[in-house]
């Protein structure tokens, strides 16, 4: 796997052979896939274990292992915590400005994607109750009517709540298919991404 600034660096290809030479060692390998992360990673030539530790000459050694733990603060550190329990002899340290900045960045997201959500709701709420009260103010006369040659209110109330069910029903269906699509035609691009990463 290659970051994506070595690659542009080196030029490299899908399935291109690399010649990889340290101290003396040689090693042949095919570039798999690319990986752009805007971190340190982008610098990195990623190859298996046992062809690092040849090319290293240190066959069965192996000085860090990096890990990345997707979750919160909590879980993250519950993590470390097991993973020190279970190799003592090792030295686990979470690196920090990536998993709290993560955490602080996700929480703002949560809450502004919260208050977003309810705002909607809200402004929702308003313009149906102001579109119904227009609906009933047009048809006073049609209310009048019916009232007048017997109609019950629980009736004339029944057929107010029906034609709000079903606008909302068409409302919900019509918003959902644009939902869909929208998210389908946004998914692109990050799959075409994921394929040319790896």
């Amino acid at each position: 796997m290659l970051g994506a600034r070595v690659a542009r660096q080196l030029n490299a290809q899908q399935d291109a052979e690399l010649i990889l030479s340290v101290s003396g060692r040689r090693g042949s390998c095919r570039v798999a896939s690319f990986r752009e992360t805007g971190g340190p990673e982008d610098d990195r030539v990623e190859i298996s274990l046992p062809a690092a530790q040849s090319l290293a000459g240190l066959p069965n050694r192996i000085s860090a292992i990096e890990l990345r733990v997707p979750g919160t603060p909590g879980a993250i550190q519950a993590y470390v915590a097991d993973l020190q329990r279970l190799i003592p002899q090792a030295d686990v340290r979470p690196i920090r400005q990536f998993t709290e900045g993560e955490a602080k960045i996700y929480d703002r997201i949560s809450g502004i994607l919260s208050a977003t959500v309810a705002l909607v709701l809200v402004l929702t709420s308003l313009c149906v109750m102001a579109a119904m009260t227009n609906v009933a103010m047009e048809r006073r006369n049609d209310v009048g009517l019916m009232k007048a040659i017997g109609g019950a209110t629980r009736r004339v109330l029944r057929l107010f709540l029906a034609e709000a069910a079903l606008l909302g029903l068409t409302g919900g269906v019509l918003g959902a298919a644009i939902g869909i699509l929208l998210s389908m035609w946004l998914a692109k691009p990050c799959s075409a991404l994921r394929r040319v990463r790896g």
